[in-house]
């Protein structure tokens, strides 16, 4: 790595960072062939940091948190691993354009990542466009963790706090007087975050401390601009001064967010914090602007000018009409002036304004520096004019096919920058299409088979060509990325690089004499790609060797005893898989190997749906590796990855339906409302884990419940109210003697 710094099992691909006492590098972790941002400190002040970071994502395990990948000391130097987070910063996707859809996607991820935060007991201090990060799969995840403190105590820098943010507008009024953090001054923190991300600067700006304390406390929140006034009550709730009267949980935070996306379309709005062109603004709104940039009247005054000016050709045509009318009754009356003809004639046959739009409609989508956000906004306008002008839905149809073409083509191309732009625009607008959700899908493929490649090429360099463990890896991954990404031309190079390298050993092998290796070496290399030619020449020479018949004779029996002992695809280089995959290699055609591998694949997806059926989940990955690795059937090996996904599913649905319960069990939403209580979610949870015993008692507690409120509201006169609950809880719990006996006295009585 760098001077001073080596750390074993990483491979270090750039340096972003490097002094003396402090390092900040990007690389990967070679045993989980995974991309990381590792950091390194050995100064004392940084040290404490340091810690800090660690020691929270020790304790938190949040998908809206960085995961913490591997931490400890080397020599002199502490070192941290965290994942790698590709997409960019929250300024950077905001330069680039965001709908508000995103955002408020985004901020309400935020929210869950300062909740986990919260609920350990720790409050983050720095919350920051800078410190919001988008991850390839497009969920957020909130980073900078170094100033995290415990909730309700005062930092332990708080003059080192103050001296870094003070100034900076993000931190809340109590921040700034040195007062003990809560969970509301993340929320204040948060809402500079959405006020600058709609407005492009943050509400509090000043030289001192004392200047941005007194704007926060003595004056009302900034003006927003008129699209977004509709946010002011939310931004006002979570900048207000008094942390009591500021929201403080992410739940009330979706609360508020909820009220207000069922009045708006956030999926048609689009932020950009950068300088706009005085075109967008026309395109988008085309009332914003008075003149255009050199000084002209803008086109809209020219159109009402044009509107005057027609009004009074107008009347001069009626009493023009008028006077034609009367003088051709009397003159020739078979020969009356037809209106639509003289209307033609003065060139009142079409509505001017839809001409008007259409014509900027049409110029947007020829400009090449136009989104789609912008042309469909346009043609929408004409639309409105008239909702039946035929071009216009013609045209709109026929932009959003070229756009999806558009995408596809870039991505067959290899351009995926351009193809992620388009596509951020299409599901901004089509967030529910098919053929989009397909590309994206695609483009994400992409991005991973991209991801697989480099780590890939990177084991390969580290270990090389003739490194048999990671020459099986590297097919398994150039094979996986053909799968993501099919006729992907850095797989085809890698697998067939892969297999010329080993026929190349094959050959000497078989020269040798050393049949068995020459073996091995063909398996690999038919592995790699089986419809190399080079193979034939490696076959022949092998079938010259004058044990070969023996090597093949030796290889199928050890494979049958192998087999009878029952190690299929286990221990590695000791097992009936190989064997016969190496018989296989030199014979293809070899019909006892061939019957031996269809047996061998019937037993692994009969021993791997054993292991799903008791629930031994990490079994039968590690089954479903060994036997990948071997060259077991791809239709055993997608029917049990199939089955270990359903299973975790199941697992995970099941775990959030509980926690669901209990916070509604706890929230006193027993059968009410009707569409998310306890007692429905738990049934739903017996549903999919049928005996689950924490269900079970959670019912059984919320029967007892209703018991309790039935007894209380007969005790006050409520009767029928008291059945009611009765009732529900023996619906619940029906073979209670107790219950019963109860409903047969208050029925009689």
């Amino acid at each position: 790595m760098t001077d001073g710094f080596q750390l074993a099992g990483y491979t270090v691909t750039q340096i972003l960072r490097e002094s003396a006492t402090e390092l900040a590098l990007l690389g990967y972790q070679q045993a989980l062939n995974k991309r990381c941002f590792i950091r390194a400190v050995r100064a004392p002040a940084s040290l404490g940091f340091w810690q800090t970071e660690v020691d929270v994502l020790n304790q938190i395990a949040s998908p809206k948190l960085l995961q913490l990948i591997d931490h400890g000391q080397q020599g002199g130097w502490h070192y941290s691993a965290v994942e790698y987070v590709s997409q960019g910063r929250l300024t950077d996707l905001l330069q680039q354009g965001l709908s508000l859809k995103q955002l408020m996607r985004m901020i309400k991820a935020v929210a869950v990542g300062l909740q986990h935060l919260h609920e350990a007991g720790f409050v983050h201090h720095a919350l920051s466009t800078e410190r919001i990060f988008m991850r390839s799969d497009g969920t957020a995840v909130l980073t900078g963790y170094q100033w995290c403190s415990q909730l309700g105590c005062e930092h332990p820098e708080s003059k080192l706090l103050l001296e870094r943010f003070a100034r900076s507008g993000l931190c809340s009024p109590e921040v700034l007087r040195g007062q003990p953090s809560q969970s509301a001054s993340d929320y204040f923190s948060l809402g500079v975050v959405l006020y600058q991300a709609l407005v492009g600067q943050q509400p509090f700006l000043g030289d001192s401390e004392t200047e941005i304390y007194e704007q926060i406390t003595q004056q009302p929140l900034p003006a927003l601009p008129q699209q977004f006034a509709f946010m002011r009550p939310v931004l006002e709730k979570l900048l207000a001064a008094n942390p009591s009267q500021r929201i403080a949980s992410y739940d009330e935070l979706v609360t508020h967010l909820e009220q207000l996306s069922s009045q708006q379309d956030w999926s048609s709005i689009m932020l950009r914090n950068e300088d706009i062109a005085s075109q967008e603004v026309r395109a988008l709104g085309g009332n914003l602007l008075i003149t255009d940039g050199d000084g002209r009247p803008s086109k809209r005054t020219l159109r009402r000018k044009r509107r005057q000016r027609r009004t009074a050709v107008g009347f001069v045509a009626v009493l023009t009409l008028s006077l034609a009318f009367g003088l051709s009754y009397f003159i020739q009356p078979t020969q009356v002036l037809s209106i639509d003809v003289l209307a033609a004639s003065l060139g009142l046959g079409e509505d001017p304004e839809l001409v008007a739009a259409w014509d900027e409609a049409q110029s947007l989508r020829q400009d090449p520096n136009q989104g789609l956000t912008a042309i469909v906004a346009a043609y929408q306008r004409v639309l409105a004019l008239d909702p039946d002008y035929e071009p216009a839905r013609e045209a709109m149809a026929t932009l959003m096919t070229e756009w999806k073409q558009a995408i596809s083509s870039a991505l067959v191309n290899d351009n995926t920058e351009l193809a992620a732009t388009r596509l951020d625009e299409a599901t901004a607008l089509l967030s529910n299409d098919p053929e989009i959700n397909l590309l994206s899908l695609q483009l994400q493929n992409r991005y991973r088979a991209e991801r697989l490649l480099k780590s890939t090429e990177a084991l390969l360099t580290s270990h090389g060509l003739s490194d048999s463990p990671s020459a099986a890896a590297a097919i398994q991954s150039y094979q996986e990325i053909l799968r993501l990404a099919p006729n992907h031309p850095g797989a085809i190079e890698g697998l067939n690089t892969l297999a010329r390298h080993y026929v190349d050993l094959s050959k000497r092998a078989a020269n040798d004499g050393k049949v068995a290796q020459a073996i091995r070496y063909l398996e690999r290399a038919t592995a790699a790609n089986q419809s190399l030619r080079s193979l034939d020449d490696a076959r022949e020479l092998i079938s010259k060797a004058t044990t070969l018949k023996a090597a093949i004779d030796a290889l199928l029996q050890q494979g049958s005893d192998l087999l009878g002992a029952g190690a299929l695809v286990r221990p590695k280089g000791e097992n009936s898989a190989e064997r016969f995959q190496q018989v296989l290699a030199t014979d293809p055609d070899n019909s006892a190997a061939l019957q031996a591998m269809l047996e061998i694949s019937q037993q692994v997806l009969s021993q791997g749906q054993q292991l799903l059926d008791t629930g031994k989940l990490a079994a039968v990955d590690e089954l479903l590796s060994d036997a990948a690795s071997v060259g077991v059937s791809d239709n055993v090996v997608e029917q049990l990855r199939t089955g270990v996904t359903n299973e975790r599913q199941r697992l995970q649905t099941v775990a959030e339906l509980l926690a669901q319960g209990l916070e509604l069990f706890n929230n006193g939403l027993l059968t009410e409302p009707s569409k998310s209580n306890a007692v429905m979610v738990l049934r739903n949870v017996q549903q999919l884990d049928p005996g689950n015993a924490t269900a079970q008692k959670l019912l059984q507690r919320c029967a007892q419940r209703l018991v309790e409120v039935a007894v209380e509201a007969r005790r006050f006169g409520f009767l029928a109210d008291a059945d009611q609950y009765l009732a529900l809880a023996l619906s619940i719990q029906s073979d209670s003697p107790e219950w019963i006996e109860l409903q047969r006295q208050w029925q009689s009585s």
